[in-house]
């Protein structure tokens, strides 16, 4: 990617801007060793021409794993499933005058991870004149088929 000059600054502005925010954390020193479980996400890039917003996208897999490993999906907590069920969520929408709709993409980077919890979200950049650097989120960043979470905003 680096030799791509444009796609390299369009990635490092949004690292850079996750860590303006606090989405994520440089590991200052990655090597001592940690009581908590550590796990590295393999990252890549994803673009898409034709977006209005968001061209560039840095997309981890918490599916990837080494082979007769768990991968982190398969490890983390599913909880249940706080989502309203369709056909009552399609019923309410329609039976109303007004309805209200909201791109929630972005929605779970609001929500803090423990910082126990931070180190199994590492994942490592090349940023060329450092060498390989560690990073992690402190932010949670994906969610798995059932999500123990809910915004709320279904009434």
């Amino acid at each position: 990617m680096q030799r791509d000059k444009v796609l390299y600054s369009e990635y490092c502005k949004v690292l850079k801007n996750y860590l303006d925010v606090g989405i994520i954390e440089k590991v200052t020193n990655p090597f001592i060793p940690t009581n908590n479980p550590v796990f590295y996400l393999p990252h890549q890039v994803i673009i898409k021409n034709e977006s209005l917003t968001t061209k560039l996208r840095l997309v981890f897999d918490a599916s990837a794993h080494e082979e007769k490993q768990l991968s982190l999906n398969d490890c983390l907590f599913h909880g249940v499933n706080l989502n309203p069920n369709i056909l009552d969520l399609l019923i309410s929408f329609r039976s109303n005058k007004i309805a209200v709709l909201a791109d929630v993409e972005k929605a779970f980077l609001q929500i803090s991870l423990a910082p126990k919890d931070r180190d199994v979200v590492r994942f490592l950049i090349d940023d060329g004149e450092n060498g390989v650097q560690v990073y992690r989120f402190n932010r949670v960043l994906f969610w798995r088929e059932r999500v123990s979470v809910s915004f709320g905003c279904n009434d």
